[in-house]
């Protein structure tokens, strides 16, 4: 389709597990930013919990 990834507004969900060292490091490596909330998406939130 010819879209491209938007670095900027891709962010990461970690596992609760996932100490924040090694959250960091997967953040720096894969150049998107980690987040604990994925915020809303056309009004709705995001879910992200069992």
């Amino acid at each position: 389709s010819g879209a491209k990834v938007s670095i900027e507004k891709t962010k990461m969900l970690v596992s609760r597990n996932v100490h924040s060292r090694q959250a960091e490091e997967l953040s720096n490596a894969s150049g998107f930013g980690h987040t604990a909330d994925l915020g809303k998406y056309l009004g709705v939130s995001l879910l992200h919990s069992r």
